[in-house]
């Protein structure tokens, strides 16, 4: 499965081995400092094929869930993806964001539909066994880069699963957790608690530092305070730096993308942050995205045909983001 999303602001960074674009012909404004523009910002060139792992493709057959939520048999891996990566650098996009791949503890939660996900981890440092190993992780990341092809992975910082986190990290940190309340599938990270901040940065650098990953899709960004994402930004930001400084040219553009469901209030409010002290330069536009399909077909709940009139909806104002 795929799926191609816009994201407005900007990131950093660089590496991308992408020819040159078209210069752009209609500069933006001087207010609209944060938004994307430009050859100099790789990250307002991606094209973003989404990968969700344990519907994509079986590439081996030890390594399987058999059931999740959706028509596929769910049988996906990372095998698959591998084998996979020429057809998707044909597809004329520039990068890949994998759905959850870290260990779910299958099984021990009661409902494997939902590990199967992935968006419920009690292991941020390793991958799930039903989708395949670390090592094949790394391959994937490194087959993506011999092919021109970022690879962001998906970061769910605010909730882990039912059982918890099931290790201490590498460096021997533990997030603190609290109830999600009733009916809640999992348990939420307490960011009161310092350990759980500590922990998550050490998670976004890691797969930086090990892996080269060029950067992070971040599940329900509302879970997490500005600040939080201020001092997890900063931490990735540092990563893919030494990494460029290093020589290495993949694993350096630092990206990151919050993913706030709501409208361009809560985008502005819970994601970016003010113009002055932001915290995340980059978020979906799911006001954009509805309006653009009601403008040019019909969105899941049966609005649609409006063509041009959606241009005057509060999603095409430039005030609603950032300067």
């Amino acid at each position: 499965a795929a799926l191609l999303l816009t994201a407005c602001g900007s990131g950093g960074g660089s590496g991308s081995s992408e020819p040159q674009q078209p210069p752009v012909t209609n500069p933006p404004p001087a207010t609209a400092s944060r938004a994307c523009y430009g050859n100099d910002q790789p990250a307002c060139n991606l094209r973003t094929y989404q990968v969700m792992v344990e519907s994509f493709v079986d590439g081996d057959g030890s390594a399987n869930y058999g059931v999740g939520y959706g028509p596929s048999q769910h049988n996906g891996d990372l095998q698959g993806i591998i084998d996979s990566l020429d057809h998707i650098k044909s597809l004329n996009v520039n990068a890949i964001w994998l759905t959850p791949v870290f260990d779910s503890c299958a099984g021990q939660g009661g409902d494997d539909k939902l590990d199967a996900t992935g968006y419920f981890a009690c292991d941020f440092f390793n991958v799930d066994p039903n989708f395949g190993s670390n090592v094949q992780l790394k391959k994937l990341v490194d087959g993506a880069h011999q092919r021109g092809l970022y690879v962001f992975l998906d970061g769910v910082f605010g909730h882990v699963n039912k059982v918890g986190v099931s290790k201490p990290s590498p460096e021997g940190r533990l997030p603190a957790l609290k109830s999600g309340g009733a009916g809640y599938p999992g348990q939420l990270v307490d960011y009161s608690q310092p350990q759980s901040l500590a922990y998550f940065k050490e998670v976004a650098r890691y797969w930086v530092e090990q892996y080269g990953i060029d950067g992070w899709r971040l599940d329900q960004a509302y879970q997490l305070g500005l600040d939080d994402w201020r001092a997890i930004r900063s931490e990735v930001e540092r990563a893919s730096a030494a990494r460029k400084t290093a020589g290495q040219q993949w694993g350096t553009l630092g990206y990151m993308v919050g993913e706030v469901w709501k409208g361009a209030d809560e985008i502005r409010a819970q994601a970016y942050g003010p113009s002055d002290n932001p915290a995340l330069s980059s978020a979906f536009d799911f006001p954009l995205r509805y309006g653009l399909v009601q403008a040019l077909a019909v969105e899941e709940s049966g609005k649609g045909g409006q063509g041009a009139s959606v241009l005057d909806a509060s999603w095409n104002k430039v005030e609603n983001y950032p300067n």
